[in-house]
């Protein structure tokens, strides 16, 4: 998954499929927690969040 949000050039059935699913990606990455503290993975995460909750239908990277 964060692969398809991190990709610059995302097909539009991508991001279709990011925007018809975004709150329940967005409900599963809130309950994702590591057992140990990772700056590294949640710089990333907060990274996917935020590309999912931006994403609109239609949207053209």
């Amino acid at each position: 998954m964060f692969l398809f949000v991190a990709n610059q050039k995302k097909p539009s059935d991508i991001i279709n499929g990011l925007v018809a699913n975004r709150n329940k990606l967005l409900r599963l990455l809130a309950d994702h927690k590591l057992d140990k503290e990772d700056e590294n993975f949640e710089a990333d995460k907060a990274h996917v969040v935020s590309g999912i909750a931006s994403l609109k239908p239609g949207d053209l990277a």
